[in-house]
């Protein structure tokens, strides 16, 4: 969760591409939790990677 909680850090301050990494790490270390995959296709949908973001949103609907 803390690497979720930076991401959120940096999506607040409009850092899309570093929140976006920081969500990585976090799906990296914890890959059936679809928080991260939430979080990393909302900061891609921000930089308009609509087609990222969809495979990000999706992937979040198949963890537990």
């Amino acid at each position: 969760m803390v690497f979720c909680e930076l991401g959120q850090l940096f999506r607040f301050k409009a850092n899309y591409q570093v929140a976006a990494e920081w969500f990585r790490k976090a799906i990296d270390s914890r890959p059936n939790d679809a928080d991260a995959y939430i979080f990393l296709g909302a900061v891609l949908a921000r930089e308009g990677r609509l087609d990222a973001a969809e495979v990000a949103h999706r992937s979040a609907t198949q963890c537990d």
